[in-house]
């Protein structure tokens, strides 16, 4: 059974909910615009990022479904030399971050069944060019360049091993916030270039630059735990083991 609602308002999401009557709910809703983009189309971002969980966290209140909420490491204020793990205090440096921050606080005081996952630098295949990885294939098969911050660093996450979490989640019935990351903790350059090196790609489009060049501010070092996600959720894998994961998927 399909639906097509605009979750973002209350009755046609509280329609949704009534009439399939769920176990569960994993709220996917990204807004469609870059992070950059979400600095002046302020109120799009809101109703995506805000708007949708609010609703569905009112909704868990009353019809007492499991909810499941992807948020994003971006909360985290990403200083050099930090560790974050997930009771560390949130610190937003952007609209969207501030969005994703919001967002939490509002299912963490409404609702009373939930996991909130914060995922970062999602990789893998998908049918629009809009993640690292889909971009980084477009850009070497078009023979151009691919700028990649030496400066940015994350623990990156092949969408499968993402979704695997979340299932996880489901499954164990997962209360709180778990850093939904992988293993390794490398740069935006190092990444482009592990992923060019495993798939035989030329590593010389993949040129460093420096995220000081984006618009806007950014948690540049993000460095998470992920003792309390292996310890509740299960085992994450290194980036080796994800990359080649989403080779064979691609070559299937």
């Amino acid at each position: 059974m399909d639906f097509l609602i605009d979750a973002s308002v209350y009755e046609e999401a509280e329609h949704l909910i009534k009439t399939t009557k769920p176990d569960a709910v994993v709220n996917l809703v990204k807004c469609r615009m870059s992070t950059d983009r979400a600095e002046i189309e302020k109120t799009l971002a809101w109703e995506s990022n805000v708007m949708v969980p609010e609703n569905l966290a009112r909704l868990q209140n009353i019809h007492d479904f499991h909810l499941i909420h992807i948020s994003s490491d971006w909360v985290y204020e990403g200083k050099e030399g930090e560790e974050y793990d997930e009771s560390a205090l949130m610190y937003p440096l952007n609209f969207y971050s501030f969005t994703k921050a919001v967002a939490e606080e509002k299912i963490s005081c409404i609702a009373k069944k939930y996991a909130i996952l914060r995922p970062g630098s999602i990789f893998g295949f998908e049918q629009e060019n809009r993640n690292f990885f889909m971009r980084l294939k477009d850009a070497v098969e078009s023979n151009q360049s691919f700028a990649a911050a030496t400066d940015q660093c994350s623990h990156p996450i092949y969408a499968k091993h993402l979704a695997e979490m979340i299932n996880a989640a489901l499954e164990k019935r997962a209360q709180g916030i778990f850093n939904a990351v992988g293993k390794d903790y490398v740069s935006r350059y190092e990444l482009a270039v592990r992923i060019c090196d495993s798939f035989g790609w030329q590593t010389d489009a993949v040129h460093p630059t420096s995220s000081s060049q984006r618009k806007i501010r950014i948690p540049s070092h993000l460095r998470l735990s992920i003792q309390k996600t292996e310890k509740q959720l299960l085992k994450v894998k290194n980036l080796n083991e994800q990359i080649d994961e989403l080779k064979a998927e691609i070559t299937i």
